[in-house]
């Protein structure tokens, strides 16, 4: 492979510096791999005038000065899959609203060269510059058990499978292969998520929930897939032996369903009903939500609530609650799935819906200090970034918190 870019005094290629930074991120680095490190922030412009005499109370002030320049070097290298953060301060006393770009806009090399750089950068240059006499290995691992919101890891797969004979299965916990059998039908768990094999003879049914920081998927016994995000569950038969397939969800969930003119495909989420006309599509119904929201992707659903209904075409969003449809619009349907394919992505979202994301897969509490910041964020980021990571983009956006244990604070 091609060298990402040429280093002049140490020449390292771009899997030797993500494999030392990923090393140096566990505490396992050598004295020597530290001095390469020394000299690649050298030779990347990292070094201040003359950093020698700082203070320890100006460290916030000049590492923001290391990051400006971290992202300017960024900027100018070559490549594809850009992250753009943007942040939008509101103005209370004006309509209109002051956009102003933050910097965010980096070659992605994966989240060990890029994301990982900017968390990393604030212990590694502290190390390097303001604490060349301590034990390195020391330090790092005493900096590292200090850093707020560090251990929370991101969301992974996992979630509980309830049985019609009330037995619960921890699926998480399980090798891939059979997991259990019921009437007829085998439940198998392998690298996709869930399958069920077979034909029941009976009408019974299973539930699947994930809680904060889960995610699960699986394939019902039509053929049909689903996913479901943090904070969800599915209701569902083991066989479809009525005229129609119906199943039920609550949080967020995403369909790629197997059609069948003769026995519709129908979502019941409360009071709204949404039926498959030969369709990929995602329906977000949250219970700290507003409304309930259905973005088709592909094919068309009839989307009913109360005594109204609409048939989507690709691109448009239903809004309803228990009593009607709220409105039809058109959306980007690549931002309402990004979670499908592993990001978080904002869409000029307040910050306080960017948190209730933020909540459900760190599965952290969020709470705020005084009045809730009247900002709007547009952007995407990887979900599987650990907590610490995401909070030093807020950090860098001046967005102000604190975090004790599992309860993250933001402040005015």
């Amino acid at each position: 492979m091609d060298s990402f870019i040429k280093w002049p005094y140490i020449n390292m290629e771009q899997e030797e510096i993500e494999d030392i930074i990923e090393r140096y991120f566990k505490g396992l680095t050598s004295e020597e791999e530290d001095q390469k490190l020394s000299l690649w922030y050298e030779e990347m412009n990292l070094r201040g005038k003359d950093d020698s005499g700082l203070r320890d109370e100006d460290f916030q002030t000049w590492k923001k000065q290391m990051l400006l320049k971290l992202i300017k070097q960024a900027r100018a290298l070559k490549g594809q899959n850009h992250l753009n953060f943007t942040v939008q301060e509101n103005v209370e006393n004006d309509k209109k609203q002051n956009a102003a770009e933050k910097g965010f806009s980096w070659n992605r090399w994966g989240w060990a060269a890029a994301i990982l750089i900017l968390f990393c950068f604030s212990i590694m240059v502290y190390r390097l510059q303001f604490q060349k006499s301590a034990n390195k290995q020391q330090v790092a691992k005493e900096e590292m058990q200090g850093l707020p919101g560090q251990n929370i890891a991101a969301g992974h797969n996992g979630a509980i499978l309830h049985l019609s004979n009330g037995q619960v299965i921890l699926l998480d916990s399980l090798q891939n292969g059979v997991v259990t059998e019921q009437n007829g039908v085998k439940i198998l768990k392998d690298k996709n998520g869930l399958v069920y094999v077979g034909q029941a003879k009976e009408t019974l049914y299973n539930d699947i929930t994930t809680s904060r920081g889960q995610q699960w998927s699986l394939t019902l016994p039509d053929g049909t897939k689903v996913w479901l995000n943090a904070v969800s569950s599915i209701h569902y038969p083991l066989a479809f032996n009525g005229k129609d397939r119906i199943v039920s969800i609550k949080g967020e969930a995403y369909f790629e369903v197997v059609h069948n003119e003769s026995q519709p495909f129908k979502v019941q989420v409360g009071n709204t009903m949404i039926e498959d006309i030969g369709t990929e599509f995602n329906i977000n119904a949250y219970d700290d939500e507003a409304s309930i929201k259905t973005t088709l992707l592909n094919g068309s659903v009839k989307v009913s609530a109360g005594s109204g209904s609409h048939v989507l075409i690709p691109g448009e969003q239903a809004e309803t609650d228990n009593s009607h449809i709220i409105k039809i619009s058109k959306v980007n349907t690549e931002n309402v799935t990004g979670w499908v394919n592993g990001e978080m992505i904002f869409d000029n979202e307040m910050l306080e819906e960017v948190m209730k994301k933020v909540s459900r897969w760190y599965d952290i509490d969020v709470t705020y200090s005084g009045k809730i910041p009247n900002r709007k964020f547009t952007g995407s980021i990887s979900r599987k970034l650990n907590l610490s990571e995401f909070l030093k983009l807020l950090e860098f956006e001046n967005v102000d918190y604190k975090i004790q244990g599992k309860q993250l604070t933001i402040l005015p």
